[in-house]
């Protein structure tokens, strides 16, 4: 057999492993899987977790950024991920009063 034939072999076989893998992971719901693996909290958790947060913010903290994720592990509204978020991103610009005022509106 040539080199050609060699290779046209070799590419067909791993064509077809790449596309029973590619059906494989087609039937995975990641967001599924992700809220899944998310904890409850209730509000006063989640206020009390804020009011420290606050606090940490507005002592120019720079460790408000850890604390920000480890929120990410609860169960959150759209709009509370969403202020969060927020809130990450003025963090990452060490924007502590814009992202106080986010926080304040989450809980």
């Amino acid at each position: 057999m040539s080199n050609k034939g060699q290779i046209e072999e070799y590419r067909i076989a791993v064509q077809t492993s790449l596309d029973k893998l590619l059906a494989q992971l087609a039937t995975i719901e990641f967001d599924d899987v992700a809220e899944q693996a998310k904890q409850p909290i209730t509000s006063a958790q989640l206020s009390e977790r804020i009011a420290v947060l606050i606090e940490t913010c507005d002592d120019g903290d720079p460790d408000a950024k850890q604390l920000i994720e480890e929120l990410h592990q609860f169960e959150l509204s759209r709009e509370q991920q969403r202020r969060l978020k927020k809130a990450s991103n003025l963090l990452d610009d060490y924007e502590f009063d814009g992202a106080i005022e986010q926080l304040k509106q989450l809980a």
